[in-house]
């Protein structure tokens, strides 16, 4: 019989590298303590393998339960990539530049009536 585990039910546990116990369990993945024991299917020396293994810290981590719904949560800071817009800057929109063109594309001649492109060699076009 599997074992259904509420949201509260018991501890739950992050997999940080694999445990190698024959568990199918997959590195970065949350495991409650119920479905861990379920894995185990009545191995009692896998259970106590898996018991001895959640109490590594290089193996598994503990997750904290999150708060319930409708209590207010501490707000935490999210790390934005690139550059952050600056309160004081005014909102007309930067001027635009022209793209660059890279080494090739200023090598490579206007395109030809068919469409395809003539490599040049020294500023001459190659036959």
């Amino acid at each position: 019989p599997q074992v259904v585990c509420g949201p509260d039910c018991c501890d739950r546990f992050q997999v940080l590298n694999h445990p190698h116990l024959g568990l199918s369990l997959k590195p970065g993945q949350i495991y409650s303590r119920c479905q861990l024991e379920s894995k185990c299917k009545g191995d009692a020396s896998k259970v106590r393998l898996l018991a001895s293994a959640l109490k590594r810290v290089d193996l598994f981590q503990k997750v904290v339960p999150q708060a319930a719904p409708g209590t207010p949560a501490t707000p935490q800071k999210t790390r934005r990539k690139g550059k952050q817009p600056d309160a004081t800057a005014s909102s007309e929109p930067a001027p635009m530049t022209p793209a660059k063109r890279s080494r090739k594309e200023e090598v490579m001649a206007p395109t030809t009536p068919c469409g395809a492109k003539t490599p040049r060699v020294n500023g001459t076009a190659t036959p």
